[in-house]
């Protein structure tokens, strides 16, 4: 544990796994203000860029593989806080949908906190639709869901989801029809009560029919404004498609993004694992007494619905055995409440099972539900 200085117009920036504690000055993170005293988590994979309104002084522990360094001035770039002004000046009027398009590593959620605190400082309601199937913060993996901020945020994934909707995969190509469903659910749902919307979206923008899906998706949610980060021309195969439909804002990619490999990819989904999978137990069904949609493979995600009237997705879980003859169902989840209907998704290759037992897994970062925000 060290404490560490930094001017004013200043950036720190922090790799987790590391806690950080304003203890004198005036900071924000993406917009954020920083509350004097109040310890805050970066968790491993994550940077978070500090930037200091005047000097500032923290205390600041790093983990294992945690990172700091300081750069000059904001590492907002000025076209973002330009665009972010125009885009809430507008929602402020008519209320506004936007769905944020890129590529892997280009800063799709960093744009996405930094514009949902901006229209909270400005006094307007938002909600948060998290589209990035694969790469969730929100809900966990194979899920899609949002959330009405009640107060500025530095990480989504600590932020609990109103709204989940399970689609069944971490790879958005082979559940497009899901995806479009329940990403227009969602949109339709959040639109009836902020007057800004922000849906993240996934990074799958080549290859396949990853265009095609972008404009279906753009289409379905009928966004107002779609904000393409990029770092080159990469996306504008996608943004030419939907000029005229929609208003089309381009916008450089976020200039301090660590590119993340597959393993540390791995690593975030489990992280997602772990906070909704926190307390999970064995849960045994009879599948004569519950809806099961989907073929029964032990290590298959499946989604976890309430028994009629209301069909309401209660959480996720995963297959441990499928005992054909006896009719069970074996599954490790943490829902406690009645279960109606199971529905099976993909076998996830995240986890092994050996002899039926519950999935073992790396190592991976312990992450604390219910972690302080700022």
């Amino acid at each position: 544990m060290s404490e560490v200085e930094a001017a004013s117009n200043e950036t720190l920036t922090v790799s987790g796994p590391a806690t950080v504690t304003l203890l004198a000055g005036k900071a924000e993170v993406l917009g954020a203000p920083l509350t004097p005293e109040r310890k805050i988590t970066v968790r491993r994979w994550r940077l978070l860029p500090i930037y200091c309104l005047e000097a500032s002084r923290f205390r600041v522990e790093l983990g294992s593989g945690g990172e700091l360094s300081k750069h000059p001035g904001s590492t907002v770039p000025e076209r973002w806080k330009a665009a972010a002004g125009e885009i809430l000046e507008k929602a402020g009027r008519e209320g506004l949908l936007t769905v944020v398009l890129g590529g892997v590593d280009v800063g799709k959620t960093t744009f996405t906190v930094y514009l949902s605190n901006r229209a909270l400082a400005s006094g307007l309601t938002v909600s948060v639709v998290d589209g990035d199937v694969g790469q969730s913060d929100l809900g966990p993996p194979c899920t899609v869901g949002s959330s009405q901020l009640s107060h500025p945020v530095f990480d989504l994934f600590f932020v609990k989801p109103e709204r989940l909707v399970f689609v069944g995969s971490t790879t958005p190509s082979r559940v497009e029809e899901n995806l479009v469903k329940g990403l227009r659910e969602l949109c339709s749902f959040e639109r009836r009560r902020s007057k800004l919307v922000v849906m993240n979206t996934d990074g799958w923008i080549s290859g396949g029919d990853a265009e095609g899906f972008k404009v279906r998706l753009v289409e379905a949610v009928e966004a107002d404004v779609v904000v393409g980060l990029q770092s080159s021309q990469e996306l504008e195969s996608i943004l030419s498609r939907l000029e005229g439909k929609v208003e089309v804002v381009r916008l450089p990619a976020a200039p301090l993004v660590r590119p993340r490999s597959r393993s540390e990819r791995r690593g975030l989904r489990w992280q997602a694992y772990n906070k909704y999978l926190m307390g999970a137990s064995i849960l045994n069904l009879k599948v004569s007494r519950v809806k099961v949609s989907g073929k029964p493979t032990p290590g298959a995600i499946v989604g976890l619905y309430a028994s009629k009237p209301e069909r309401r997705l209660l959480g996720i879980g995963v297959i441990l055995a499928w005992q054909r003859q006896r009719g069970a169902l074996k599954i490790l989840t943490a829902v406690k409440g009645l279960v109606g209907e199971v529905v099976v998704g993909e076998v996830l290759p995240d986890f092994c099972f050996r002899r039926g037992e519950p999935p073992s897994r790396e190592p991976s970062p312990r992450v604390k539900a219910g972690e302080p925000q700022l």
